[in-house]
């Protein structure tokens, strides 16, 4: 069987298309960072292009519910008020983690974030990807307050304590 030159062309560039749309096995059952925070994303009012962006607007949506975890705090629990309670240790503990982990790393792909994506942008997010799949624990199934205690960071964090202070525990 003859393939012509232009054939042999154009399967190069179908595999080579395929290969690069493909998912990574260790990405978890196949999901692109845009499909884990599509939906949380339309939730959350992230008003970046989830598909044509998905790494600046996952940063967003980490930006956003980083300002729902400090509302929260203070308003289901008055930890202001009570900030020995097991809920407002945890929260801080949480936020803690969100302050100095979470946030900075959001800041860490600099230039890719405002890029649409390139081959640059997906090796980022597959070389980072369990970090961004985990970072999703953090956010909540809705805008409603009290659903911030439905994430799996919450519940985590609780069966592991309540982050009483000096404990340290991974989130």
């Amino acid at each position: 069987m003859k393939i012509t030159k232009q054939q042999l062309k154009q399967i190069i560039r179908e595999e080579l298309s395929n290969y690069l749309n493909e998912e990574d096995p260790v990405m978890g059952q196949g999901k692109s960072l845009a499909d884990l925070i599509e939906d949380s994303a339309l939730i959350w009012g992230v008003r970046e292009n989830v598909q044509k962006n998905p790494l600046g607007a996952w940063a967003q949506l980490i930006n956003e519910i980083s300002k729902q975890w400090k509302t929260a705090r203070n308003m289901l629990f008055g930890c202001r008020r009570e900030p020995e309670s097991v809920e407002c240790q945890t929260f801080a503990v949480i936020q803690d983690y969100i302050n100095n982990t979470l946030l900075p790393f959001t800041e860490e792909p600099g230039e890719l974030l405002d890029l649409p994506a390139s081959r640059t942008t997906r090796r980022w997010i597959r070389k980072n990807y369990m970090k961004l799949k985990d970072s999703m624990k953090y956010v909540p199934p809705s805008k409603k307050l009290d659903d911030i205690l439905q994430t799996k960071a919450w519940k985590e964090a609780l069966k592991k304590g309540g982050g009483e202070y000096g404990e340290e525990f991974d989130l």
